[in-house]
């Protein structure tokens, strides 16, 4: 029997298995971003790999522009036909490997709209039919993942609109991630950083608290998780340091240059040692720069043109240079 210790939602991850395999249901699972729709799909994986079910995962944004694109990345994970190969060929090919197959289409709701990849290459119908066919093979397992249910998206099939026609069992991923959940989560990420294990359990719970209210707790775990592997926890501003993450972590959600600024702003900081040497080289080099050009202006007085002395572009020189190092001081200064 498998084990799902591991799992973030034990009981769905076994319940998916059940349909999946013992039922030889095709699914559609669908949850919003940021519930750990991902990592369920994580989780199952691990489970089917150690059943020994091989497991490919096609992520369906990088195809939607290039259906040649998800039939290499197919044959990519199991080769079974040549470059020239179409999606029946594949699932035949898998079907004579006599090789149980679990095939996940994440992101599936990308061919719901009238940019689809498959009515731009006029091909709605076969693929269509071949989907829904792989529930009656006797080896591959599909399992589709969307953020709502596919039954109610608009689905253009030979450019008329219409709901979607493919036949799938609609599961729900559980919505929020409870306190004690975060915390198991948090504790099994950072079991070996040692920022984390010096926190309180007080302190823990905080965090954990936080994460749990957020209305993309896992999306926001995973992105504190990073944080604090790559800038640690400061001391005596935990709460703080938290809060500001989060709001970097929502801002990341709607402008990603407005994070990027934030990030390298922290970051800068922690590191101003490093940078410090930057902004020494930089300096040093202009000011190299700036003797030559007064050497230059000195001895050819008449360079610039008639009415501008040497003396004169040099006070102009200087007068630039200057502002560029009052910039680079601003830029680089704590």
């Amino acid at each position: 029997m498998p084990s799902y210790h591991h799992c973030l939602y034990p009981t769905f991850t076994k319940h998916l298995y059940k349909l999946l395999i013992s039922e030889r249901q095709s699914i559609n699972l669908y949850g919003e971003i940021g519930q750990g729709r991902s990592r369920i799909l994580e989780d199952l994986t691990i489970i089917l790999e150690q059943e020994n079910i091989q497991v490919v995962n096609i992520d369906m944004k990088a195809c939607v522009k290039d259906f040649q694109h998800f039939l290499d990345a197919l044959n990519d994970a199991i080769t079974v036909m040549g470059r020239d190969g179409d999606l029946a060929m594949w699932i035949n090919g898998v079907e004579q490997s006599n090789k149980p197959t679990a095939l996940f289409l994440d992101n599936f709701d990308v061919l719901f709209g009238d940019f689809s990849i498959y009515k731009m290459h006029q091909i709605e119908t076969q693929f269509v039919t071949k989907i829904n066919g792989i529930k009656n093979t006797n080896n591959i397992h599909l399992l589709c993942a969307t953020t709502k249910p596919h039954e109610k998206q608009i689905y253009y099939l030979n450019s008329e609109i219409g709901t979607s026609p493919f036949i799938l069992k609609e599961e729900g991923a559980p919505i929020g991630l409870s306190t004690k959940k975060v915390r198991a989560e948090l504790n099994q990420k950072l079991n070996t950083c040692k920022d984390w294990q010096v926190c309180t359990d007080k302190e823990k719970g905080f965090y954990a608290v936080k994460i749990s209210k957020h209305n993309k707790p896992y999306l926001l775990l995973e992105y504190i998780v990073k944080q604090i592997k790559n800038v640690g926890i400061e001391p005596k501003t935990k709460r703080r340091q938290l809060q500001y993450w989060i709001k970097v972590f929502d801002h990341n959600q709607q402008v990603d240059w407005f994070t990027y600024i934030l990030e390298w702003k922290q970051k800068k900081r922690r590191n101003f040692k490093k940078v410090g040497c930057t902004y020494q080289l930089l300096k040093g080099i202009l000011l190299f720069v700036l003797g030559i050009l007064f050497i230059y202006f000195f001895v050819n007085e008449n360079t610039l043109g008639a009415g501008i002395t040497g003396i004169g572009s040099v006070v102009l020189i200087v007068t630039f240079l200057n502002q560029v190092l009052g910039l680079l001081n601003n830029l680089f200064k704590k």
